[in-house]
């Protein structure tokens, strides 16, 4: 489904240093509703960086980032519009999952089908647990149920399954892909060429902070390996 080419995300000659470090140079991308967009490359390639800097969680130091073609990333409009999953779960140790799930639906006039969304992802069980119980598959799978509560029309993902089994990752690939046949835009990182080959329609290829590829996943895969490592997250 991608009758709508308006980009849902964009990132304009994005450029982010840390001291002497390069952590992003240059990188320009776009993602457009009902597509999911697979950031690849070694770890160190930047694609945290690149994907915080589109949820405007950080600034560049140059080039823009833009939400739904106009709406400045970061911005409480943006926000909205923005459903975001992190590496590393940011809710309190001792919060409860239903509380989380509970305190994420009240920051919305019109929030998504919540029990819907905690069912589907299996969350129903592991209401009353909190956080800091659970393991690091049910927390990113938690963070994944917050991350679509406010009907995001951009779901930005980082590394969504690291560490799972393979039928939790296929289970997670198929609820994205439902995400992406109901119109929504996803971009997610991934150090598993196999993720992306599966079930992302673009690949880029990130390398140093650079764009070494983008183009259809199936044009790409083999440059996944070769790319060499870089020092920056």
């Amino acid at each position: 489904m991608r009758a709508n080419t308006t980009p849902a995300g964009e990132l304009r000659s994005i450029r982010k240093t840390y001291g002497a470090i390069t952590a992003v140079d240059g990188v320009s991308l776009h993602v457009t509703p009902g597509e999911i967009l697979a950031l690849a490359g070694p770890h160190g390639a930047g694609k945290t960086t690149t994907l915080e800097i589109l949820a405007g969680l950080r600034r560049p130091d140059c080039g823009h980032a833009l939400i739904n073609g106009t709406i400045p990333a970061g911005s409480f409009k943006a926000r909205l519009h923005v459903g975001v999953q992190q590496q590393h779960s940011r809710l309190p140790a001792g919060l409860k999952v239903r509380e989380a799930i509970r305190s994420a639906s009240a920051l919305y006039l019109n929030p998504g089908p919540v029990k819907a969304i905690v069912n589907r992802l299996g969350l129903d069980p592991y209401q009353n647990c909190t956080v800091d119980t659970l393991s690091t598959q049910w927390q990113r799978y938690l963070d994944v149920a917050l991350a679509c509560i406010g009907r995001p029309s951009l779901l930005i993902l980082d590394d969504p399954t690291n560490g799972f089994d393979s039928q939790a990752r296929a289970d997670m690939w198929h609820f994205f892909g439902e995400l992406r046949n109901a119109g929504v835009a996803i971009i997610t990182s991934t150090h598993d060429p196999a993720e992306a080959e599966a079930f992302a329609d673009r690949i880029i290829v990130l390398t140093h902070g650079r764009v070494a590829t983008y183009e259809a996943t199936s044009d790409v895969l083999a440059t996944v390996n070769e790319a060499p490592q870089s020092t920056c997250a």
